[in-house]
C-alpha cells in the first residue's frame, strides 16, 4: 500500500466538506443547532479552510 494514499484519502474529504460549504453559500441554505442559526460566513470560512487543507494534502501526497 502506497503512503500516498492517506494523503489523497484526506484531501479528497477536504475538497467534498469545501465543497458543501459553496454549495451552502450558492444557495444560501440555513443551517441550525437547536436553537442557534449558524451565520453564512462561517461557511465562508470553513470554505477556505477546508480548500486550503485540501490542496494542502494533495501537494504532500505528491511531493512523496
Amino acid at each position: 500500500m502506497s503512503k500516498n494514499i492517506p494523503l489523497i484519502v484526506a484531501g479528497a474529504v477536504f475538497v467534498v466538506v469545501a465543497i458543501f460549504h459553496l454549495i451552502r453559500l450558492i444557495l444560501k441554505i440555513r443551517a441550525t443547532f437547536g436553537q442557534w442559526e449558524v451565520p453564512l460566513f462561517l461557511s465562508a470560512v470553513g470554505l477556505v479552510f477546508a480548500s486550503f487543507l485540501g490542496i494542502w494534502m494533495f501537494m504532500s501526497a505528491l511531493k512523496k
